[in-house]
């Protein structure tokens, strides 16, 4: 996950914390919101994807965490 963070943030020159925040809450999105039956095998061939989401949904991994970034 880290090579996809660092060819985000180098296509569009915001901060590997920015971009890392972002893809957390995209991700996390689909793992709360996607049916599992498709989200699952998704998230099992990022490597890396379930350690971006915040299991316990604090504030730090909604949109007001990309402002602590």
């Amino acid at each position: 996950m880290d090579d996809v963070i660092a060819e985000i943030s180098a296509r569009t020159v915001l901060d590997a914390n920015v971009v890392r925040k972002a893809v957390g809450i995209i991700v996390g999105f689909l793992a709360r919101e996607a049916p599992a039956e498709e989200a699952q095998p998704l998230l099992a061939k990022l490597p890396g994807a379930q350690q971006l989401t915040d299991p316990n949904g604090s504030i730090s991994s909604g949109l007001f965490g990309i402002f602590t970034a």
